[in-house]
């Protein structure tokens, strides 16, 4: 495991407690990113929750510092919008940010992801809301990763996280 992997710890937290309550559906779980060539643990990331009636869902990752500026978020990002949008009913998927130019408006850029909301959260900060369409037919696709360096493994496959 590399060292800050998890960032947010109570993202584990929330994702047991849902689990235990049976809430979400196992498509929509917690996912733990790892580097293929040295198995080695370097993020998280997932969906909120269940997707929307309208067919939205939220998407959250983070990387461990040691391993960001390197392409591994955008990866993480754009297999997280890939993975909902293998689901048919998913029209969009969105994420957001603080309202400035930093990393993370970058990665979401280079996925395709459009700024199309800004407003104050509850602490009066102001945060960007982004999203991606679902492409139709005749449209233009969103771009892929031809070699993902990493893979996904739900929590639901990752029984064993006591140590």
């Amino acid at each position: 495991m590399a060292d800050g992997y998890l960032e947010f710890p109570d993202v584990l937290t929330h994702s047991l407690a849902t689990l235990i309550k049976g809430d979400l559906e196992p498509r929509w779980w917690s996912h733990l990113f790892v580097k293929r060539d040295t198995h080695t643990l370097i993020g998280v990331g997932g969906y909120r929750g269940n997707p929307s009636p309208d067919g939205s869902v939220e998407i959250r990752f983070s990387i461990a510092p040691t391993y960001r500026r390197r392409g591994y978020a955008q990866e993480a990002a754009q297999m997280l919008i890939t993975h909902a949008f293998s689901h048919g009913k998913i029209k969009a998927v969105f994420a957001y940010t603080p309202a400035k130019r930093n990393a993370l408006a970058s990665i979401l850029e280079k996925c395709a992801m459009i700024p199309v909301k800004e407003f104050y959260s509850l602490d009066d900060s102001k945060i960007w809301k982004w999203e991606i369409r679902k492409p139709t037919k005749g449209k233009r696709q969103m771009k892929t990763l031809p070699d993902l360096r990493l893979s996904s493994k739900s929590l639901k496959k990752t029984k064993s996280m006591k140590s």
